[in-house]
């Protein structure tokens, strides 16, 4: 067993450098609502990765650290669904009532849903399981676990 954690949070799925950010910044659509904004670039890699920029009109640092640690574990949550090869970077707007987990688990998976088109990415399915070129017999082909339907016509 390798020492990876499936669902964890390491470095290389994290925005770290300030270039980094400026990079998203400049050249990266940006979607918002009452919870957060979103700012989303493709990175010409294979992985998604979240940057967080929690200014102090979310609240004292306590508070700051908290919604942190929120928007880091929504983007563990939702990173098996995400489409590969984004930078994310969440910015928590200031809300009076402090957001819930799950509060901005549905608006960090609505934006993201949002920005995608806009940026002309066609987010491709999780990668299947090993029987992933089995025909419509297979175990789970009845179900609709093979991937979304191509509407190219093939």
């Amino acid at each position: 067993m390798s020492g990876k954690k499936p669902l964890g949070f390491g470095p290389e799925l994290r925005v770290r450098r300030k270039a980094e950010y400026a990079r998203a910044f400049e050249g990266g659509i940006t979607v918002r609502d009452r919870l957060l904004k979103l700012v989303v670039l493709p990175n010409g890699g294979t992985t998604t990765r979240l940057g967080t920029a929690v200014t102090r009109r979310v609240g004292g640092s306590v508070r700051r650290n908290r919604v942190r640690r929120r928007l880091r574990e929504v983007f563990r949550a939702l990173r098996p669904r995400l489409p590969p090869g984004l930078d994310l970077i969440a910015i928590p707007l200031a809300t009076t009532p402090e957001p819930t987990l799950a509060a901005l688990e549905q608006s960090f998976a609505a934006l993201v849903r949002r920005a995608v088109p806009r940026l002309g990415v066609r987010p491709e399915p999780a990668p299947a399981p090993e029987d992933a070129g089995a025909g419509p017999g297979a175990p789970g082909a009845a179900q609709g676990l093979q991937g979304p339907e191509r509407t190219d016509g093939t």
